[in-house]
Protein backbone atom coordinates (compact mmCIF):
# COMPACT_ATOMS: atom_id res chain seq x y z
CA UNK A 1 0.00 0.00 0.00
CA UNK A 2 1.11 3.54 -0.69
CA UNK A 3 2.07 5.52 2.40
CA UNK A 4 0.73 8.99 3.13
CA UNK A 5 1.68 11.14 6.11
CA UNK A 6 -0.91 13.57 7.51
CA UNK A 7 0.46 16.54 9.44
CA UNK A 8 -1.84 18.41 11.82
CA UNK A 9 -0.65 19.55 15.24
CA UNK A 10 -4.18 19.68 16.68
CA UNK A 11 -6.40 16.96 15.19
CA UNK A 12 -10.11 16.34 15.64
CA UNK A 13 -13.08 14.93 13.77
CA UNK A 14 -12.21 16.71 10.50
CA UNK A 15 -8.81 15.04 10.35
CA UNK A 16 -10.27 11.70 11.42
CA UNK A 17 -12.88 11.82 8.67
CA UNK A 18 -10.35 12.74 5.97
CA UNK A 19 -7.93 10.02 7.03
CA UNK A 20 -10.75 7.47 7.17
CA UNK A 21 -11.53 8.16 3.51
CA UNK A 22 -7.89 7.54 2.60
CA UNK A 23 -7.81 4.32 4.63
CA UNK A 24 -10.94 3.15 2.84
CA UNK A 25 -9.14 3.74 -0.48
CA UNK A 26 -6.28 1.49 0.59
CA UNK A 27 -3.69 4.02 1.75
CA UNK A 28 -1.26 3.22 4.56
CA UNK A 29 -1.77 6.32 6.75
CA UNK A 30 0.41 7.98 9.38
CA UNK A 31 -0.71 10.96 11.48
CA UNK A 32 1.68 13.50 12.99
CA UNK A 33 -0.17 15.27 15.81
CA UNK A 34 0.22 16.76 19.27
CA UNK A 35 -3.39 16.12 20.23
CA UNK A 36 -6.10 13.84 18.89
CA UNK A 37 -9.69 14.52 19.99
CA UNK A 38 -11.97 11.58 19.21
CA UNK A 39 -15.74 11.67 19.53
CA UNK A 40 -18.10 8.99 18.25
CA UNK A 41 -16.04 8.42 15.07
CA UNK A 42 -12.63 7.05 15.97
CA UNK A 43 -9.37 7.14 14.06
CA UNK A 44 -8.98 3.81 12.20
CA UNK A 45 -6.80 1.42 14.20
CA UNK A 46 -4.51 0.88 11.23
CA UNK A 47 -3.32 4.50 11.37
CA UNK A 48 0.08 4.97 12.96
CA UNK A 49 0.40 8.04 15.20
CA UNK A 50 3.66 10.00 15.44
CA UNK A 51 3.46 12.25 18.49
CA UNK A 52 4.76 15.82 18.44
CA UNK A 53 4.45 18.64 20.96
CA UNK A 54 0.92 19.72 21.75
CA UNK A 55 -0.18 23.15 20.54
CA UNK A 56 -0.79 25.54 23.45
CA UNK A 57 -2.67 28.79 22.90
CA UNK A 58 -2.51 30.23 26.42
CA UNK A 59 -0.15 33.03 25.38
CA UNK A 60 1.73 34.37 22.35
CA UNK A 61 4.95 32.92 23.73
CA UNK A 62 3.46 29.45 24.19
CA UNK A 63 1.97 29.55 20.70
CA UNK A 64 5.28 30.48 19.10
CA UNK A 65 7.18 27.93 21.18
CA UNK A 66 4.86 24.99 20.45
CA UNK A 67 4.59 25.94 16.77
CA UNK A 68 8.38 26.12 16.39
CA UNK A 69 9.17 22.94 18.31
CA UNK A 70 6.40 21.13 16.46
CA UNK A 71 7.85 22.16 13.11
CA UNK A 72 11.33 20.94 14.09
CA UNK A 73 9.96 17.62 15.38
CA UNK A 74 7.95 17.05 12.19
CA UNK A 75 10.86 17.86 9.90
CA UNK A 76 13.25 15.63 11.84
CA UNK A 77 10.88 12.64 11.77
CA UNK A 78 10.18 13.10 8.06
CA UNK A 79 13.88 13.26 7.18
CA UNK A 80 14.68 10.16 9.21
CA UNK A 81 11.67 7.89 8.60
CA UNK A 82 9.41 9.15 5.81
CA UNK A 83 11.54 10.44 2.94
CA UNK A 84 9.50 8.73 0.23
CA UNK A 85 5.95 9.02 1.59
CA UNK A 86 3.41 11.45 0.22
CA UNK A 87 2.56 14.31 2.59
CA UNK A 88 -0.84 15.84 3.39
CA UNK A 89 0.11 19.05 5.18
CA UNK A 90 -2.41 21.05 7.21
CA UNK A 91 -1.49 24.65 8.08
CA UNK A 92 -1.11 23.73 11.75
CA UNK A 93 1.52 24.57 12.85
CA UNK A 94 1.59 27.62 10.57
CA UNK A 95 5.14 26.84 9.46
CA UNK A 96 4.14 23.37 8.24
CA UNK A 97 3.46 24.45 4.61
CA UNK A 98 7.16 25.41 4.46
CA UNK A 99 8.28 21.81 5.07
CA UNK A 100 8.67 21.06 1.32
CA UNK A 101 11.58 23.51 1.25
CA UNK A 102 13.62 20.82 2.98
CA UNK A 103 12.07 17.68 1.46
CA UNK A 104 11.63 15.94 -1.88
CA UNK A 105 8.30 14.28 -1.01
CA UNK A 106 5.21 14.77 -3.11
CA UNK A 107 2.75 16.84 -1.08
CA UNK A 108 -0.67 18.46 -0.86
CA UNK A 109 -1.68 21.40 1.32
CA UNK A 110 -4.85 22.01 3.32
CA UNK A 111 -4.98 25.66 4.35
CA UNK A 112 -7.18 26.46 7.35
CA UNK A 113 -5.38 29.74 8.15
CA UNK A 114 -3.43 31.75 5.59
CA UNK A 115 0.00 32.77 6.85
CA UNK A 116 1.58 35.27 6.88
CA UNK A 117 -1.49 37.19 5.67
CA UNK A 118 -3.40 36.60 8.88
CA UNK A 119 -0.54 38.12 10.90
CA UNK A 120 -0.78 41.30 8.85
CA UNK A 121 -4.57 41.52 8.98
CA UNK A 122 -4.64 41.04 12.75
CA UNK A 123 -1.98 43.68 13.28
CA UNK A 124 0.79 41.40 14.52
CA UNK A 125 3.13 42.33 11.69
CA UNK A 126 3.50 45.15 9.20
CA UNK A 127 2.87 44.24 5.54
CA UNK A 128 6.31 45.62 4.69
CA UNK A 129 8.21 43.62 7.33
CA UNK A 130 11.04 41.37 6.24
CA UNK A 131 9.43 38.26 7.73
CA UNK A 132 6.19 38.81 5.81
CA UNK A 133 8.06 39.52 2.58
CA UNK A 134 10.18 36.36 2.92
CA UNK A 135 7.26 34.15 3.97
CA UNK A 136 5.12 35.30 1.04
CA UNK A 137 8.04 34.74 -1.33
CA UNK A 138 8.45 31.19 -0.02
CA UNK A 139 4.71 30.57 -0.39
CA UNK A 140 4.91 31.58 -4.04
CA UNK A 141 7.70 29.07 -4.47
CA UNK A 142 6.03 26.19 -2.61
CA UNK A 143 2.33 26.40 -3.48
CA UNK A 144 2.72 25.85 -7.25
CA UNK A 145 4.66 22.64 -6.54
CA UNK A 146 1.88 21.07 -4.46
CA UNK A 147 -0.15 18.30 -6.07
CA UNK A 148 -3.26 19.91 -4.60
CA UNK A 149 -3.93 23.04 -2.55
CA UNK A 150 -7.17 22.76 -0.62
CA UNK A 151 -8.91 25.53 1.27
CA UNK A 152 -12.25 25.84 3.02
CA UNK A 153 -14.03 28.94 1.69
CA UNK A 154 -14.36 31.03 -1.45
CA UNK A 155 -12.91 34.06 0.36
CA UNK A 156 -9.79 32.14 1.33
CA UNK A 157 -9.54 30.92 -2.24
CA UNK A 158 -9.44 34.52 -3.43
CA UNK A 159 -6.54 35.30 -1.09
CA UNK A 160 -4.60 32.14 -1.98
CA UNK A 161 -4.68 32.89 -5.70
CA UNK A 162 -1.68 35.16 -5.29
CA UNK A 163 0.37 32.11 -4.28
CA UNK A 164 -0.91 29.66 -6.88
CA UNK A 165 -2.05 31.70 -9.85
CA UNK A 166 -0.91 29.15 -12.40
CA UNK A 167 -3.04 26.28 -11.14
CA UNK A 168 -6.57 25.78 -9.89
CA UNK A 169 -7.30 25.82 -6.19
CA UNK A 170 -9.64 23.33 -4.56
CA UNK A 171 -12.34 24.80 -2.32
CA UNK A 172 -14.19 22.40 -0.07
CA UNK A 173 -16.28 23.48 2.88
CA UNK A 174 -15.68 21.65 6.13
CA UNK A 175 -18.48 19.89 7.96
CA UNK A 176 -20.15 19.09 11.21
CA UNK A 177 -20.12 15.76 12.97
CA UNK A 178 -23.90 15.53 12.68
CA UNK A 179 -24.13 12.13 14.29
CA UNK A 180 -22.49 13.62 17.41
CA UNK A 181 -23.95 17.13 17.34
CA UNK A 182 -27.67 16.40 17.45
CA UNK A 183 -30.36 18.62 19.03
CA UNK A 184 -31.06 17.97 22.71
CA UNK A 185 -34.39 19.23 24.05
CA UNK A 186 -34.22 21.79 26.83
CA UNK A 187 -36.24 19.48 29.07
CA UNK A 188 -33.60 16.74 28.76
CA UNK A 189 -30.55 19.00 28.77
CA UNK A 190 -28.58 18.61 32.00
CA UNK A 191 -26.35 21.60 31.11
CA UNK A 192 -29.43 23.84 31.24
CA UNK A 193 -30.45 22.35 34.57
CA UNK A 194 -26.95 22.59 36.06
CA UNK A 195 -26.70 26.31 35.28
CA UNK A 196 -30.31 27.26 36.07
CA UNK A 197 -31.08 28.22 32.48
CA UNK A 198 -34.63 26.91 32.31
CA UNK A 199 -36.89 29.58 30.86
CA UNK A 200 -33.89 31.71 29.82
CA UNK A 201 -32.93 32.96 26.38
CA UNK A 202 -29.28 31.87 26.13
CA UNK A 203 -26.82 33.81 23.98
CA UNK A 204 -23.77 31.53 23.79
CA UNK A 205 -20.20 31.73 22.58
CA UNK A 206 -18.22 28.50 22.82
CA UNK A 207 -14.70 28.37 21.45
CA UNK A 208 -11.26 29.88 21.54
CA UNK A 209 -11.01 33.18 23.40
CA UNK A 210 -8.17 34.29 21.16
CA UNK A 211 -6.98 37.57 19.78
CA UNK A 212 -8.58 36.98 16.38
CA UNK A 213 -12.15 37.29 17.67
CA UNK A 214 -14.31 40.05 19.16
CA UNK A 215 -15.94 37.98 21.89
CA UNK A 216 -15.68 40.85 24.37
CA UNK A 217 -18.37 42.62 22.37
CA UNK A 218 -20.81 40.30 24.15
CA UNK A 219 -19.97 41.97 27.46
CA UNK A 220 -20.78 45.41 26.09
CA UNK A 221 -24.06 44.09 24.70
CA UNK A 222 -24.91 42.40 28.00
CA UNK A 223 -24.40 45.73 29.76
CA UNK A 224 -27.08 47.29 27.55
CA UNK A 225 -29.70 44.60 28.08
CA UNK A 226 -31.49 44.78 31.41
CA UNK A 227 -33.64 41.67 31.22
CA UNK A 228 -33.67 38.73 33.60
CA UNK A 229 -34.76 36.33 30.86
CA UNK A 230 -31.65 36.87 28.68
CA UNK A 231 -28.37 35.25 29.74
CA UNK A 232 -24.95 35.42 28.07
CA UNK A 233 -22.67 32.39 28.36
CA UNK A 234 -19.03 32.43 27.24
CA UNK A 235 -17.22 29.08 27.18
CA UNK A 236 -13.56 28.64 26.37
CA UNK A 237 -9.93 29.47 27.04
CA UNK A 238 -7.39 31.70 25.36
CA UNK A 239 -5.41 34.91 25.37
CA UNK A 240 -8.45 37.14 25.94
CA UNK A 241 -9.89 35.27 28.91
CA UNK A 242 -8.45 37.65 31.51
CA UNK A 243 -9.71 40.65 29.54
CA UNK A 244 -13.18 39.14 29.27
CA UNK A 245 -13.22 38.25 32.97
CA UNK A 246 -12.25 41.80 33.95
CA UNK A 247 -14.97 43.25 31.72
CA UNK A 248 -17.55 41.00 33.36
CA UNK A 249 -16.41 42.16 36.80
CA UNK A 250 -16.63 45.77 35.64
CA UNK A 251 -20.35 45.31 34.97
CA UNK A 252 -20.85 45.22 38.73
CA UNK A 253 -22.36 42.65 41.11
CA UNK A 254 -25.91 43.58 40.14
CA UNK A 255 -25.31 42.37 36.57
CA UNK A 256 -25.50 38.61 36.82
CA UNK A 257 -26.51 37.88 33.24
CA UNK A 258 -23.02 36.89 32.03
CA UNK A 259 -21.49 33.50 32.83
CA UNK A 260 -17.87 32.63 31.99
CA UNK A 261 -17.05 28.92 31.89
CA UNK A 262 -13.96 26.85 31.02
CA UNK A 263 -13.82 24.32 28.21
CA UNK A 264 -16.50 21.67 28.66
CA UNK A 265 -15.78 17.92 28.36
CA UNK A 266 -16.00 16.70 24.77
CA UNK A 267 -18.86 14.35 25.56
CA UNK A 268 -20.93 17.27 26.88
CA UNK A 269 -20.70 19.41 23.74
CA UNK A 270 -24.06 18.36 22.24
CA UNK A 271 -25.67 19.51 25.50
CA UNK A 272 -23.80 22.82 25.74
CA UNK A 273 -24.35 23.67 22.08
CA UNK A 274 -28.04 22.71 22.28
CA UNK A 275 -28.46 25.08 25.22
CA UNK A 276 -27.84 28.04 22.90
CA UNK A 277 -30.95 29.96 21.91
CA UNK A 278 -28.62 32.08 19.80
CA UNK A 279 -25.07 31.02 18.86
CA UNK A 280 -22.38 33.70 18.61
CA UNK A 281 -19.83 33.27 15.80
CA UNK A 282 -17.09 35.89 15.86
CA UNK A 283 -14.34 36.84 13.41
CA UNK A 284 -12.10 39.78 14.20
CA UNK A 285 -11.29 42.66 11.88
CA UNK A 286 -9.24 41.51 8.92
CA UNK A 287 -10.04 37.82 9.35
CA UNK A 288 -13.23 37.78 7.29
CA UNK A 289 -11.59 36.14 4.26
CA UNK A 290 -8.77 34.40 6.10
CA UNK A 291 -10.68 31.98 8.30
CA UNK A 292 -14.02 30.33 8.97
CA UNK A 293 -14.75 28.85 12.42
CA UNK A 294 -15.73 25.18 12.27
CA UNK A 295 -18.11 25.67 15.18
CA UNK A 296 -20.55 27.47 12.88
CA UNK A 297 -21.38 24.09 11.33
CA UNK A 298 -21.65 22.40 14.73
CA UNK A 299 -24.14 25.00 15.95
CA UNK A 300 -26.11 24.53 12.73
CA UNK A 301 -26.22 20.80 13.45
CA UNK A 302 -28.07 21.35 16.75
CA UNK A 303 -30.40 23.88 15.13
CA UNK A 304 -29.07 27.05 16.74
CA UNK A 305 -29.77 30.38 14.99
CA UNK A 306 -26.59 32.40 14.42
CA UNK A 307 -25.50 35.79 15.69
CA UNK A 308 -22.44 36.54 13.55
CA UNK A 309 -20.04 39.31 14.57
CA UNK A 310 -17.68 40.14 11.73
CA UNK A 311 -16.84 42.62 9.01
CA UNK A 312 -19.37 43.04 6.22
CA UNK A 313 -18.75 40.59 3.40
CA UNK A 314 -17.32 37.85 5.60
CA UNK A 315 -17.82 34.18 4.87
CA UNK A 316 -19.92 33.68 7.99
CA UNK A 317 -22.22 36.54 6.93
CA UNK A 318 -22.62 34.88 3.54
CA UNK A 319 -23.58 31.57 5.11
CA UNK A 320 -26.07 33.15 7.53
CA UNK A 321 -27.73 35.04 4.67
CA UNK A 322 -27.70 32.13 2.21
CA UNK A 323 -29.52 29.82 4.59
CA UNK A 324 -31.52 32.53 6.41
CA UNK A 325 -30.42 31.11 9.74
CA UNK A 326 -28.97 34.22 11.38
CA UNK A 327 -27.71 37.74 10.97
CA UNK A 328 -24.31 39.42 10.85
CA UNK A 329 -23.28 42.64 12.59
CA UNK A 330 -20.11 44.72 12.56
CA UNK A 331 -18.34 44.49 15.96
CA UNK A 332 -18.97 48.20 16.55
CA UNK A 333 -22.75 47.87 16.12
CA UNK A 334 -23.51 47.22 19.78
CA UNK A 335 -27.03 48.63 19.57
CA UNK A 336 -27.84 46.57 16.49
CA UNK A 337 -26.63 43.38 18.18
CA UNK A 338 -28.60 44.14 21.34
CA UNK A 339 -31.71 44.86 19.30
CA UNK A 340 -31.41 41.61 17.34
CA UNK A 341 -31.01 39.56 20.52
CA UNK A 342 -34.12 41.07 22.06
CA UNK A 343 -36.07 40.69 18.82
CA UNK A 344 -35.22 37.00 18.70
CA UNK A 345 -36.05 36.54 22.38
CA UNK A 346 -39.49 38.09 21.83
CA UNK A 347 -40.40 36.43 18.52
CA UNK A 348 -40.96 32.69 18.81
CA UNK A 349 -42.05 32.40 15.18
CA UNK A 350 -38.82 33.95 13.88
CA UNK A 351 -36.77 31.84 16.30
CA UNK A 352 -38.39 28.63 15.11
CA UNK A 353 -37.95 29.59 11.45
CA UNK A 354 -34.24 30.25 11.88
CA UNK A 355 -33.80 27.17 14.06
CA UNK A 356 -35.25 24.93 11.35
CA UNK A 357 -33.23 26.70 8.64
CA UNK A 358 -30.03 26.19 10.62
CA UNK A 359 -30.76 22.50 11.07
CA UNK A 360 -31.56 22.05 7.37
CA UNK A 361 -28.39 23.93 6.39
CA UNK A 362 -26.25 21.48 8.35
CA UNK A 363 -27.20 18.75 5.86
CA UNK A 364 -25.02 20.49 3.27
CA UNK A 365 -22.03 20.13 5.59
CA UNK A 366 -21.94 16.42 6.37
CA UNK A 367 -19.09 13.92 6.61
CA UNK A 368 -19.54 13.20 2.90
CA UNK A 369 -17.51 16.38 2.30
CA UNK A 370 -14.43 14.50 3.52
CA UNK A 371 -14.43 12.52 0.27
CA UNK A 372 -13.63 15.72 -1.60
CA UNK A 373 -10.15 15.69 -0.08
CA UNK A 374 -9.27 12.52 -1.94
CA UNK A 375 -7.16 13.01 -5.08
CA UNK A 376 -9.31 14.43 -7.88
CA UNK A 377 -12.29 14.58 -5.53
CA UNK A 378 -12.65 18.33 -5.26
CA UNK A 379 -14.70 21.06 -6.82
CA UNK A 380 -12.32 23.52 -8.44
CA UNK A 381 -12.26 27.12 -7.32
CA UNK A 382 -14.00 29.44 -9.74
CA UNK A 383 -13.13 33.08 -10.30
Amino acid sequence: MKGIVFINQDSGYLMIDIITEYVNKGYDCILFTGRLVERNRKLPQSVKIEKIIRYKRTSKLYRLFTWSIGFIQILTKLLIKYRSDELFIVSNPPLAPLLPLFLQNQFSLLIFDIYPDVLVELGYSAPTSGIVWLWQKLNRKIYPKAREVYTISEGMGQVLKKYRSEASLKVNYIWTDNTFFTPVSRENNHFIKAHNLSGKFVVMYSGNLGLAGDVEVMISVAGMICRDDIVFIIIGEGAKKKLISSKIEALGPEKKNVILLPWQPVGQLPYTFSAASLAVISLGAGASKLAIPSKIFNFMSVGAPLLCISEAGSEIERLAEKYNCGKNFEPSDIEGIAGFIQKMADNNVLMEEMRINSLLASRDFSVKNARNFLPDGNIAFND
